[in-house]
């Protein structure tokens, strides 16, 4: 068995109207489509009410790009087939999907069919059950396999991987980052998962966030002080700027005094504690994949 696409699920695009996520959705695959060219990736995207569907042969490499992309909530390497397909899939694979412990069927089901979606639960349990004699759990499975139904295809897959959610990067405005230390980063982090695309200001070069810019080439600054925001801001006609400050850690002066100062300012992880921003900044320094 070989998993032959993925399904890509949306994170809050779904509660936009109709013509904003549409444009955010071009976004999306455009962000997905630039990244996949970069790595050289060939690979198909197909719109779906669902979600996308991707089409292509490197699997593995694109999940682990696709888990860093913004605007996506989870994702599942799928064996795409059609409705007639179906029995014989689960009669060739049975023996190889339910190697272990017990399974339950879950299906879902888009468009008219003569059956519901207990019927194929039902009956593709029956075809394993006949096949391994491994035991149905539906509380508490070992496995659990998971059919989807869109009218004459079938999708399947056995888990659902988690991503990065927020809004694709560059549906947002344009933001400068002031990048000192470890809290500065998780903060153009946040302003990243709100579709922000961020100008970073630095005293020393860092990379973290560059794995996390999927289809956006980052725009870098190497500045002396804070004070030299203002000239960056004026260049590029950017009124908003971004700090890593967090009353746990800064006094409320010192926040103060830079609210005067840019006067439009976001403090992103301003409730966090320290311990809670190293381990945010943990999971964003992605070392290798």
């Amino acid at each position: 068995m070989k998993f032959n696409c993925i399904i890509i699920r949306f994170s809050e695009l779904v509660l936009k109207s109709n013509p904003v996520r549409e444009r955010f959705q071009k976004i999306l695959i455009r962000n997905i489509k630039n990244t996949f060219y970069k790595e050289k990736i060939e690979n198909k995207i197909i719109s779906k009410r669902f979600g996308l569907t991707l089409k292509t042969s490197d699997i593995k490499k694109s999940i682990s790009i696709l888990k860093r992309v913004f605007g996506t909530i989870s994702l599942s390497p799928v064996v795409n087939m059609s409705l007639s397909d179906m029995n014989a899939f689960f009669e060739k694979y049975s023996d190889s999907i339910a190697r272990k412990g017990t399974f339950a069927v879950r299906v879902v089901r888009e468009g008219r069919h003569k059956f519901n979606s207990r019927d194929i639960e039902r009956q593709i349990g029956s075809v394993i059950v006949e096949k391994t004699k491994k035991k149905v759990d539906l509380s508490n499975p070992d496995l659990t396999i998971y059919i989807d139904i869109r009218n004459d295809e079938v999708y399947v897959y056995f888990e659902k991987i988690k991503c990065c959610g927020g809004l694709p990067l560059g549906t947002g405005g344009r933001v400068i980052c002031y990048i000192e230390n470890k809290h500065d980063v998780v903060a153009a982090w946040f302003m990243m998962k709100r579709g922000c695309i961020p100008i970073l200001c630095y005293k020393r070069p860092d990379k973290i966030l560059d794995k996390w810019s999927c289809g956006v080439n980052l725009e870098k600054i190497k500045i002396k002080n804070e004070d030299d925001l203002k000239r960056v801001s004026k260049i590029h006609d950017i009124g908003v700027f971004v700090f890593g400050d967090s009353l746990k850690e800064n006094k409320l002066k010192n926040i103060k005094n830079r609210t005067k100062k840019f006067r439009n300012v976001f403090f992103p992880v301003i409730g966090f504690g320290s311990d809670e921003i190293k381990q945010l900044y943990k999971q964003i320094n992605i070392k290798n994949d």
